[in-house]
């Protein structure tokens, strides 16, 4: 456990009289927070955080795979665009 010297009031303060504390008790904020529980809240944030990259880095390896399927349909496509336009060049040669 780590320990702080805190000071209960401004007149404790003047008075040097001040006191070891748990660093997790201190009292950080007017509202009564302490490093405790923002240390606590900032684990369940962090622990969030995670999982959202988690779930960023899954969508994206789905979305590569997606598009890596278009680009192949796209190739499949251009080379069978390709062999009508042949066959419709041979045809109209042989027409003539």
């Amino acid at each position: 456990m780590d320990f702080i010297e805190t000071y209960d009031s401004v007149k404790d303060n003047k008075l040097k009289r001040s006191k070891l504390k748990d660093i997790g008790k201190v009292v950080i904020d007017k509202n009564g927070t302490t490093v405790a529980e923002l240390q606590r809240q900032h684990l369940e944030l962090q622990i969030k955080v995670n999982k959202l990259e988690e779930e960023l880095i899954n969508e994206r390896s789905k979305n590569l795979e997606i598009q890596s399927r278009l680009n192949d349909t796209n190739e499949i496509l251009l080379k069978k665009y390709e062999k009508l336009e042949n066959s419709i060049n041979t045809l109209i040669s042989i027409s003539k």
